[in-house]
């Protein structure tokens, strides 16, 4: 059997793309990996100003899955949210919760900041 495909590439795959089903089974999959991002979150959560939300897209994208944190709209923590994802420099460094990374399958867990010596820290001892 042979399908003769009567729309370009591109246009077949926008047609579906935007078909109703295809757009919720996608936003059905941003709110899996959500609650996912919400668990690794809850295990750092300190304060509770910090929240992961979906939020449904426009025309080109169907879904979002955002870390929000409040203090980000104030001028002296504009960077909170992405903080805590990625972690902080300077004089208090943190490592990142990579809660959405994580959640998405990109990371296996926070990184760890290796030691500058030989093999990355690892001391061998030789029998």
């Amino acid at each position: 059997m042979k399908i003769e495909w009567i729309l370009p590439d591109a246009k077949m795959q926008d047609k579906i793309a935007h078909e109703p089903g295809v757009r919720r089974a996608v936003l059905g999959v941003a709110n899996e990996k959500a609650a996912i991002a919400r668990g690794y979150l809850m295990a750092h959560r300190a304060e509770g100003h910090s929240s992961i939300d979906v939020t449904r897209g426009g025309k080109y994208v169907d879904a979002f899955v955002n870390l929000n944190d409040k203090r980000s709209k104030s001028n002296n923590q504009k960077a909170a949210a992405a903080a805590i994802e990625f972690g902080r420099g300077g004089d208090h460094p943190t490592q990142g919760v990579r809660a959405l990374s994580r959640a998405f399958g990109l990371t296996s867990g926070p990184r760890r900041r290796r030691n500058s010596g030989p093999a990355g820290g690892i001391k061998r001892r030789d029998k």
